[in-house]
């Protein structure tokens, strides 16, 4: 628990420390979660000597540790907020795109010699 109140301590001072490399809270905390993670294993190879009483405590406090490491990065390192994301260019006309499908692909009739006829006749 004390990698922990570190990591919290550190998330809340506003000048960094500059003790080391791996100092800063993300770091103390991805620690915290390898020797809770190194605990874990040792339940769980000690499950085959140890009463269940004793199982189920210590993979209780596994447990609870993996959740207290889990809020604290909450708080220190919080997920950035969603936004959208803008486009970064206007789409094409869709007759740019049909006329670019045809040059590839190429067509079996001419569409020219159809005539357009409107949907609702002027009277």
């Amino acid at each position: 628990m004390d990698k922990v109140e570190e990591a919290e301590a550190l998330g809340s001072e506003e000048e960094p420390s500059h003790s080391g490399p791996k100092t800063g809270p993300a770091a103390l905390l991805k620690e915290a979660t390898m020797v809770v993670a190194g605990l874990q294993e040792l339940v769980a190879r000690a499950t085959i000597f140890l009463p269940p009483y004793d199982q189920r405590l210590s993979s209780d406090t596994v447990v609870s540790l993996h959740e207290a490491i889990g809020k604290a990065r909450r708080r220190v390192c919080p997920k950035p907020a969603f936004s959208f994301k803008t486009r970064r260019s206007e789409p094409e006309p869709l007759a740019a795109l049909i006329a670019a499908v045809r040059r590839e692909v190429g067509t079996t009739s001419n569409a020219e010699h159809l005539q357009v006829t409107p949907v609702c006749s002027p009277r």
